[in-house]
């Protein structure tokens, strides 16, 4: 203001120099209010420094207006939330300055700047000319001196899309311009630009058309006329949300539906609304938001008598209990709806949850009636011509046949079901059947599945499926500590919680691999916290799943710190869930065999000569705790022949921490005897040592007496193989 009076204010001083403040960075700004309160909550900062836009007065007065309103609160020398900040408002000092700013113009130009605010933070010439009602070229004088008076800016970046339109300088003008409006003037200019925007017919804009129609009905007054616009509203909203699908943009899709919910008074609209924002939650991580669209949609039409319905939004609310590892609940929703639909037994619909009945059933170990719900509802949904429904059943029936020992038929059935999901676009179902697959392919080859898991993982962001982003990421993760790349991933974990809101299950898994992590490099009590909050936060759950990975976590932490027995325990005990069923006896072995837990070997050695699914890397597993045992029992033919087998298969396999822990047991077993073991046991220790893990050399060397002579004296035969042992060359 100062310049627009006295443009050349200053220029007649000797000494003087100009400095042009610029907007803060968004780090200046967060270090700004540290030091101002200290403390503040990181959601709190990141709004605030968001909202303030680079201008440290916008920060003070919002931090200020949050003090005032209790909303932030000091304890013990730092700041606490007491409620949620929601969206921030404009704090009245700041209002009542940009406020002042606005009347300071010229009435016509601060008209123009109200106009303007219902376009948005950025506005094209003929979209504020199509709301103010003139020809664009009418506009030209006002905008210079808007832009003069530094309220707008142009963009003049070559490489923008936004390139040529205007911009209000800072969010908060455009807020306080479009409060300062009456409601029937609001009404007004958003249906003026509503009408434009329909005018353009670009597809690309079903949002931004959807939201002024949003906008006017709210400043209706109730009537007729208000009618009306909430079926534009619902028909652009709705259009809108296609666009999202289309775009994979599945949270923006439920965003708008449940706005055209808000403006739906009819129960069937309604119903189908829930039922369509349901179906988008398949993809989103916001499984409670997804459970209860469902659950209103199935309310809703139990209330109409619309049977199809019913099992419709039956069939989505215990699929989606499914994926939040709710699985008890997820069975009793289906089979009172199995009840409930029996007058359509022969539908579609019904046919359609019979396949995510078995997919719950092989999900809780019930191996047998997955697969036989699955073929009823392959036939079922075979006479329907229905796609999903079949694709659904075969993941299932194959991850159940999987189970129960058929192996190759299981590989077939899923990799026919990624095959067919791919060509019908169906996209959460062709990651559900690679991430099946890996049960199928996971005990040849870890390497194999390491890239079948990065495959998961870039597709789930083609498609944007978060759970799937979720799943791949936590794969990936916990097998980098397997390939011996501790650390891979972490940040990609860092970053998935940092930016959205956490499923409890991935929530406890990522804990859990952090605490594995830590137990690896000695770090016992930052072990033990991260496993305390992976327990805590799977207390949500009610899974089988999700209780095996919680005993395995704990098994991996006593393993690394020396504590043989429990370890032993817990991972035999997490190797009753069939996802666990290699991996607990693998680990028990380990421990068992550091620990001579004898009874808990040969019960390890059983669960893996059980396991129905051959594979080389299975067949490692029964080698090394078979070789454990031998040399326990002083056989050392025997436990050099299965060690140098599993050596090489865990290396080849890509298994190098199970090759360690395997390399470490012989070496210290054999201790001078063999020169082959000693060799196998300082490649061990240098792998661990080389990646912080010496704690668990340590544990060996503690947990280790080395079997002399004397001590393998049980027998005539154990003498012979001592000897034979010794004088090999």
């Amino acid at each position: 203001d100062l310049l627009e009076r006295r443009p050349d204010w200053g220029s007649g001083v000797r000494s003087v120099t100009r400095i042009n403040l610029e907007p803060l960075a968004d780090v200046e700004i967060a270090e700004m209010l540290e030091g101002l309160v200290p403390g503040l909550p990181p959601a709190a900062l990141r709004s605030i420094v968001g909202r303030a836009e680079g201008i440290p007065l916008y920060a003070v007065e919002t931090v200020r207006m949050l003090l005032d309103r209790e909303l932030l609160v000091p304890e013990d020398g730092r700041y606490r939330l007491t409620g949620d900040i929601g969206s921030l408002g404009v704090a009245e000092t700041l209002h009542a300055l940009i406020a002042s700013r606005l009347d300071a113009n010229r009435p016509e130009d601060r008209a123009l700047l109200q106009d303007a605010s219902v376009l948005g933070q950025s506005f094209t010439l003929d979209a504020l000319a199509a709301v103010a009602g003139v020809e664009p070229s009418a506009l030209t004088d006002a905008l210079e001196r808007l832009v003069r008076r530094q309220l707008l800016t142009v963009d003049a970046d070559p490489r923008s899309p936004e390139r040529g339109q205007y911009q209000f300088v800072q969010a908060v003008v455009r807020e306080v311009a479009y409060a300062s409006l009456a409601r029937a003037d609001r009404r007004a200019r958003h249906l003026a630009a509503a009408r434009h925007m329909e005018g353009l017919g670009n597809e690309e804009l079903a949002g931004v058309l959807a939201s002024h129609y949003v906008s006017a009905h709210q400043a209706s007054s109730p009537g007729p006329e208000a009618d009306a616009l909430a079926a534009q509203a619902r028909i652009a909203l709705t259009a809108a949300a296609d666009r999202a699908v289309a775009l994979h943009s599945h949270r923006q899709a439920i965003a708008y539906l449940e706005q055209a919910i808000s403006v739906t008074s009819d129960p069937a609209e309604q119903a189908a609304l829930h039922e369509r924002a349901t179906d988008a939650g398949d993809h989103t991580n916001d499984l409670p938001a997804a459970i209860e669209h469902a659950r209103a949609a199935r309310d809703l039409y139990r209330t109409l008598g619309d049977t199809e319905g019913v099992v419709r939004a039956a069939t989505w609310q215990g699929r989606h209990h499914t994926s939040a590892k709710l699985e008890p609940q997820a069975v009793a929703i289906f089979e009172e709806a199995l009840v409930e639909g029996a007058a359509i037994g022969d539908s579609a619909e019904y046919a359609a949850m019979l396949a995510e009945l078995s997919r719950v059933y092989m999900m809780t170990g019930r191996s047998q009636e997955s697969i036989a719900t699955a073929d009823r509802a392959l036939t079922l949904a075979g006479s329907h011509r229905l796609v999903r429904p079949v694709v659904e059943a075969l993941i299932n029936k194959g991850t159940a046949m999987l189970q129960v020992g058929r192996a190759i038929e299981a590989a077939a059935t899923l990799r026919g079901a990624a095959a067919e999901a791919d060509r019908h676009s169906l996209g959460a179902s062709a990651l559900r059947a690679r991430n099946n697959l890996l049960g199928a392919i996971g005990e040849d080859d870890m390497r194999e599945s390491m890239a079948l898991k990065d495959e998961i993982y870039q597709l789930a962001l083609r498609v944007g499926n978060r759970p799937f982003v979720f799943q791949a990421v936590m794969l990936l993760a916990d097998d980098s500590l397997a390939s011996g790349d501790w650390g891979k991933w972490m940040d990609e974990m860092d970053a998935l919680e940092d930016g959205e809101t956490v499923a409890p299950f991935y929530g406890a898994a990522f804990a859990n691999i952090r605490a594995k992590l830590a137990a690896l490099r000695g770090d016992r009590e930052g072990a033990a916290t991260l496993m305390a909050r992976a327990n805590e936060i799977a207390t949500q759950l009610d899974s089988r799943m999700a209780t095996a990975a919680g005993l395995m976590g704990e098994a991996d932490i006593a393993a690394c710190a020396g504590d043989w027995e429990p370890a032993a325990r817990l991972a035999l005990e997490a190797g009753k869930d069939s996802n666990f069923g290699v991996d607990g006896p693998d680990l028990a072995a380990f421990a068992a065999i550091a620990g001579n837990e004898t009874a808990e070997l040969e019960q390890a050695i059983a669960m893996l000569r059980a396991w129905p699914n051959p594979g080389r890397l299975m067949a490692a597993r029964l080698a090394t705790a078979e070789a454990g045992q031998a040399a326990r029992e002083g056989r050392w033919d025997d436990a050099r022949a299965a060690y140098r087998t599993a050596l090489e298969v865990r290396h080849n396999g890509g298994d190098l921490l199970g090759e360690a822990r395997a390399g470490l047991a012989w070496g210290m077993l054999a201790g001078d005897r063999d020169p082959e073991a000693a060799a196998a046991g300082a490649a061990a220790e240098a792998f661990f040592t080389d990646r912080g893990g010496g704690a668990v050399v340590a544990a060996y060397r503690a947990a280790f007496v080395p079997v002399s002579a004397p001590a393998a004296e049980a027998s005539a035969p154990a003498r012979a193989a001592t000897e034979k042992v010794r004088s090999a060359p």
